[in-house]
């Protein structure tokens, strides 16, 4: 569908989804103009006959369904054009893109959060030959009007090494949840962060999230959770992104935070204690 509605897209995408829908909407007018002109001219010419010839009320059945068809085509435009600048972000890196994800097959704590979880416009590729994805995610909590939806925009970079399931909880973040051992943190970072991590992994917790790191973020005005699982380091982002600008600075800011990462997340190794689970 993305693809054989951008066909209509006239010239490149606008900087917002409203005017690179607009562009999408004139574009399939122009292109089919001689036949909307036709159908139009016809069924204008039936209405007006059946109005003086057959009940004047015919012409509320026959020309009521066009403004509704207009907005039926322009919703499919808008729809296409929140979405396309995904595509050309991944095209233009050669990178995969998938419309949607597997919830089940993800790890994450943060992931499986409330009643419905909904993962959408999953890229994959390597950027400094480390594999990375990124991908569109949504989760709601509560049933009819105490419903809430929380949007992410996810980054997931891979490491060499082995860690514990960790969960570092940003305080500006929109959600909070409480899961495994909060872990005490410096006072100087404690009223913006929240540690998490399984049973008494408290030394390794700290050894990834230190000082250094926490400045960081903090500094670098990162306003993300970050998620360490399974090999992978999550970032997320609140919040949809827009358009392309947007993603394209985001995933410069999430790797350069992965660089920071990198020196310990590569080499880290850890033992498991006992029976205790090193899952959150």
């Amino acid at each position: 569908m993305i693809k054989f509605w951008s066909g209509f897209l006239e010239g490149s995408p606008a900087t917002n989804t409203r005017e690179t829908a607009w562009k999408i909407y004139v574009g399939l007018f122009k292109k089919y103009r001689q036949r909307i002109i036709l159908i139009a001219t016809t069924w204008l010419v039936i209405s007006i006959i059946a109005t003086f010839f057959i009940s004047p009320y015919l012409s509320i059945f026959l020309i009521g369904p066009l403004p509704f068809t207009l907005g039926i085509v322009y919703a499919f435009a808008y729809l296409v054009a929140s979405n396309l600048f995904w595509h050309q972000f991944a095209e233009k890196r050669g990178w995969s893109i998938e419309s949607t994800g597997d919830i089940e097959k993800e790890k994450a704590y943060l992931m499986h959060r409330g009643n419905t979880q909904h993962i959408h416009q999953v890229i994959r590729g390597t950027l400094d030959n480390r594999p990375l994805r990124i991908f569109s995610f949504e989760f709601s909590t509560g049933t009819g009007k105490n419903r809430r939806t929380y949007a992410y925009t996810v980054f997931g970079f891979s490491f060499t090494g082995k860690f514990p399931h960790l969960y570092l909880n940003h305080q500006d973040d929109q959600y909070y949840g409480e899961v495994g051992e909060e872990i005490s943190l410096p006072e100087e970072f404690e009223k913006k962060f929240i540690l998490h991590a399984p049973k008494q992994y408290e030394i390794e917790a700290h050894q990834i999230f230190n000082p250094g790191i926490l400045s960081y973020i903090i500094d670098s005005n990162l306003d993300y959770d970050v998620e360490l699982v399974d090999g992978e380091l999550l970032a997320f982002k609140n919040g949809s992104v827009a358009n392309i600008t947007d993603l394209e600075q985001e995933l410069s800011r999430v790797h350069d935070l992965v660089l920071k990462f990198a020196p310990i997340l590569d080499n880290f190794k850890f033992e498991k204690i006992g029976n205790l689970t090193s899952e959150l």
